[in-house]
């Protein structure tokens, strides 16, 4: 109990500012913490001290045991004067640090064939972003779904564990999230789909070095990732970032760190980034345009081109060379998207090598015809899909992937389902139908529409330590709530105190009382060794040391 008074008095001499910061590095939740006693007790608890324990470097943790660092045992709150606290000390009395194991070491990976990766998972995460906007990609507790992971990972050639990573990446960098089951597009990502190549990379590893998770590591070229970590924090039970993300931002190969990593460790972000891209190939924007409906990408495309590309065009196989497919629903998804037929001719004339086979100019045309022709619409029943040809609403209700949605006949050129529009535009859409969505007043709603971000009840931490601080009156000390928290304890469990009373003369005298009261600034009590009850006002008492249960 006296540690906590102590660390509570340390706690309240600290800025609102290192409050704040403290408060959010714990991770702590301050919902049922009154005063600066509380804050005390909360921070010398075994679970939340654990967690700060296992984030501690071995030099740290060889230092702190050892008693060699006051500094760095005041700074993490663990005790006064260099000296642990009680908690803290019994803690670290039942650590088993291991031993420091050999590293594995390989010739560090050649920067030109790191930086690929690089390119690979920005066309990855670009694939991502385009997946997410135009289908329904489901959210689940660990990440993406397994099985559209294990979907986009065939169209990259990917491994689906690593597509899990690409989208963890691209949730940690704020350009997807959460809503409901589904991923979907942030404000964010709009900035980043149209900056080069460095200012994403950039984007990507500020992401991950702000993380909570990111400890501070040295890792030389050619050590093993993993190991490195695990030798300078031989007690954390995190994953750390560049264990996940490494291999993705070319700072690992294989696991083993990249001389790009020691420039991410010791000169930045920025100065990592731009490193990385002036080994990324050069984009070629050619495309050879086929008449089985198929395009060829020979080399890298930049990414405003392949982006645009994306919008009528749906990728097959996305790599240094990329395939892609005209269909009439991936041409009506662009003209949804704001093109129109001569935008997209105009951008095959550009990018082609040779003419537009003839069955390409066809299927655009056919795809202009049909735009428009099938429609979904929200309405206070549920979703009204329409066609202009009656055959087509029976071909969608009787298709066999399609008939959970129970569709309803309401006129010859329409009918109902009861599920949200959205599920049914991408299911529908996914059968090869070109079913566009439409608003109240017919005007297309086009499938690039960022929704807009989420705002998460974040809760103010300044505010809370501005209540903190308020809830200790000026004319009251911590120490005297302190004083009373611990009467108010040795009351409520029976527990035998000692108490130093100051007297009117200046002297101080010392009872051990066992509390029966406490009210009304008064401690009642029994006298263990007089015998006697004994009434004391709390103002004059100096000082508590509580003894043992009765």
């Amino acid at each position: 109990m006296t540690e906590q008074l102590v660390l509570a008095n340390l706690l309240q001499k600290r800025t609102d500012s290192e409050l704040v910061a403290l408060v959010r590095s714990r991770k702590l939740n301050l919902a049922r913490v009154k005063d600066f006693f509380d804050l005390a007790k909360l921070l010398l608890n075994k679970k939340k001290l654990e967690p700060v324990i296992q984030s501690l470097s071995r030099e740290q943790l060889e230092k702190i045991s050892n008693g060699k660092d006051s500094e760095l045992i005041e700074s993490l709150f663990f005790g006064d004067q260099g000296e642990l606290f009680d908690s803290v000390a019994a803690v670290f009395a039942d650590l088993q640090i291991p031993a420091a194991k050999e590293i594995a070491r390989v010739r560090p990976s050649d920067v030109d064939r790191a930086a690929i990766n690089s390119h690979y998972t920005l066309l990855a995460i670009t694939e991502i972003l385009v997946q997410v906007d135009s289908h329904s990609i489901r959210a689940t507790a660990r990440g993406v779904a397994v099985s559209d992971a294990k979907w986009i990972a065939r169209m990259l050639g990917w491994d689906s564990e690593d597509i899990v990573h690409a989208f963890d990446l691209a949730f940690v960098s704020g350009l997807i999230q959460p809503i409901d089951g589904r991923w979907y597009l942030t404000e964010r990502s709009e900035s980043w789909q149209v900056s080069d190549a460095e200012t994403k990379l950039a984007w990507f590893l500020e992401a991950i070095t702000d993380l909570d998770d990111f400890l501070p590591v040295q890792i030389s070229p050619g050590e093993e990732v993993s190991g490195a970590i695990q030798n300078q924090y031989p007690l954390s039970k995190i994953t750390h970032p560049l264990t996940v993300f490494g291999n993705l931002l070319s700072l690992s190969v294989d696991g083993f760190a990249t001389e790009l990593m020691e420039i991410l460790i010791s000169d930045g972000a920025e100065a990592c980034a731009k490193e990385i891209a002036s080994h990324l190939p050069k984009p070629v924007n050619q495309l050879i345009v086929q008449a089985d409906l198929t395009m060829i990408a020979p080399g890298p495309i930049d990414y405003p081109t392949d982006r645009r590309i994306r919008l009528f065009a749906e990728p097959e196989s996305v790599s240094l060379a990329s395939n892609f497919r005209l269909t009439t629903t991936s041409v009506v998804h662009g003209m949804e998207c704001g093109l129109t037929e001569k935008d997209i001719r105009s951008t095959l004339d550009r990018l082609a090598t040779t003419e537009i086979p003839q069955p390409v100019e066809y299927l655009l045309k056919d795809a202009s015809e049909k735009f428009g022709t099938l429609t979904i619409q929200s309405s206070a029943k549920g979703s009204i899909i329409e066609a202009k040809d009656p055959a087509m609403l029976a071909q969608i209700k009787n298709q066999s992937e399609l008939r959970a949605f129970h569709f309803v006949q309401i006129t010859e050129n329409q009918m109902l389902s009861k599920h949200e529009s959205d599920l049914l535009y991408f299911n529908i859409r996914s059968c090869g139908y070109p079913i566009i969505r439409i608003d109240e007043k017919s005007k297309v709603i086009s499938p690039t529409t960022t929704p807009e971000t989420v705002k998460n009840d974040v809760v103010d931490i300044s505010e809370q330590v501005a209540a903190l601080r308020s809830s200790t009156p000026g004319d009251v000390s911590e120490q005297e709530l302190g004083i009373n928290r611990q009467l108010e304890l040795s009351l409520k469990n029976k527990i035998t105190v000692e108490v130093v009373v100051s007297t009117r003369d200046g002297k101080q005298v010392k009872f051990e009382l066992l509390p029966t009261s406490l009210a009304a600034g008064r401690l009642r009590g029994k006298d263990v060794h007089a015998e006697t009850e004994r009434t004391l006002p709390v103002s004059k008492i100096v000082s508590v040391k509580m003894g043992e249960a009765q």
